[in-house]
């Protein structure tokens, strides 16, 4: 067994070694009085020039039986020598190596991870790093890490269906109440708006989009922002070509009232295929097909404050670093995560970026894991019980086909995982929508992911469908 000479640190998490006390009678001591090999004892006053600290470990994944658990080793003493180390676990406070389930690892490295399986749905489980050396020293990590399983969801449920068949509608959502309209069905283009209830699974018609007559209200291509329980919609495309118009929609009046300054000033363009969010007290839009036929990167911000002061509130703001048209965005916590979409040379992308409004910049991300595609639906859950957001992308297309998988993205491992299909099969155009809900008995909420309607290559769907995490 090799040695791991690490010159001495200090840390507050170390295995300290203390005489004459037994494990239960103080939570600093670390020294189980359990022999690994007969004769031999644990950590003691007589062996105090071995020591090993602990770094706190931390909850990397947790699914419904299984969790990825990482830790932090580092061995002070250059005599030792590790014999094995991981992670042990319980439902009871205080793990023990010996009696308790726990992962082995024979090879000393300071950061590891155990991964944990056979573990039970929605239960407590408390895990700590252990450490035995030289066959007859056993260490633990003084503070205990507790964690709980999710689940066993990480499914599609089909729900009441949509008014009628649409594609490339927007979505937006007010007080976990999720709103859909616009979009298109062959060469026909829709204006009506409806709100989804998740709790009573039922939907209303909501007073109908109006634009101008010089705009036309039914449209697709259009895209949506929420701030301070107000929606703002606008953009796209219909039979009057491109447009530039937005409009505040207050689920309070059940009314629209188009943004517009005195002088007639709308947003600073035409587009469709754009992109939409809201972080803060702010709106942004960017991406799309611009002008006459010209796919851009832009980004305008929405600047409420000036909105609400009568001003007018749009203002440039840092561009995606790749140009794109039919791309997904999703939020988690205070950065925006934008990806795929259609090139200008018509070529499907599979890069990501993120993006930062406090110093208005962006940076790369793993690209998405699938097959390059446009017209992909996403969302974004935020879990409570993890303290963690993530952001789903599924379906799409390319000139490859129509694709119906699902994908998620945890901003805290900079990593990508698949999930499970879309039930609704292939499917492009689809829209994607968060609300809250209470999870079980808990007393947090946390969050689903919704999906309503789409094409899947031959005909246009009105299907919702319910994802758990």
């Amino acid at each position: 067994m090799k040695k791991l000479h690490i010159l001495p640190i200090v840390t507050l998490l170390m295995i300290s070694i203390f005489s004459n006390c037994s494990h239960e009678d103080s939570g600093s001591v670390l020294a189980e009085s359990w022999p690994l090999i007969p004769g031999r004892y644990m950590i003691t006053e007589k062996n105090a020039s071995v020591l090993c600290a602990s770094m706190k470990d931390e909850p990397i994944d947790t699914g419904a039986y299984t969790a990825t658990i990482g830790g932090k080793i580092t061995f002070v003493d250059t005599s030792i020598t590790v014999t094995r180390y991981g992670h042990c676990w319980s439902t009871q406070p205080n793990p023990v190596y010996h009696k308790d389930s726990s992962t082995t690892i024979t090879d000393p490295k300071e950061d590891f991870q155990s991964n944990i399986n056979g573990l039970k749905m929605l239960t407590d489980y408390y895990v700590r790093t252990y450490v035995v050396i030289n066959d007859t020293l056993l260490g633990y990590n003084p503070e205990i890490l507790k964690i709980t399983t999710e689940t066993d969801e990480n499914i599609w449920l089909n729900k009441t269906g949509f008014g009628s068949a649409v594609v490339g509608a927007v979505t937006f959502t007010i007080d976990s109440v999720g709103y859909v309209g616009l979009g298109k069905i062959g060469t026909t283009y829709h204006g009506n708006f409806w709100k989804y209830d998740p709790a009573k699974s039922s939907w209303a018609q909501i007073s109908t989009f109006k634009a101008p007559t010089e705009y036309g209200t039914p449209r697709d291509g259009a895209v949506a922002f929420v701030l301070k329980g107000k929606a703002y919609v606008g953009l796209g495309e219909n039979i009057k070509g491109r447009l530039d118009d937005f409009y505040e929609y207050n689920p309070k009046s059940n009314a629209w009232v188009e943004i517009i300054t005195q002088d007639g000033l709308r947003f600073p363009g035409k587009r469709s295929g754009a992109v939409a969010f809201a972080i803060g007290e702010f709106g942004y839009v960017g991406t799309g097909r611009a002008g006459i036929n010209s796919v851009v990167g832009d980004f305008y911000k929405f600047r409420l404050a000036d909105h609400e002061a009568g001003r007018y509130a749009w203002d440039i703001s840092g561009g995606i670093p790749v140009a794109r048209e039919h791309a997904v965005v999703f939020v988690i916590a205070d950065r925006a995560y934008i990806g795929s979409g259609l090139s200008e040379d018509s070529v499907a992308l599979k890069d990501f970026y993120e993006y930062i409004p406090q110093n208005d910049s962006w940076s790369t991300i793993p690209e998405f894991p699938g097959e390059a595609r446009y017209d992909a639906f996403s969302f974004s859950i935020w879990k409570d019980y993890l303290s963690r957001g993530e952001g789903y992308v599924g379906g799409g297309r390319s000139k490859s086909g129509v694709y119906n998988d699902v994908y998620v993205y945890i901003p805290e491992l900079n990593q990508w995982r698949q999930r499970t299909d879309f039930l609704g099969g292939p499917n492009y155009g689809g829209a994607g929508f968060t609300v809250k809900y209470q999870r079980f008995n808990e007393s947090f909420k946390t969050e689903k992911g919704f999906v309503v309607g789409g094409h899947n290559g031959d005909t246009g769907q009105n299907r919702l469908f319910e994802f758990l995490p």
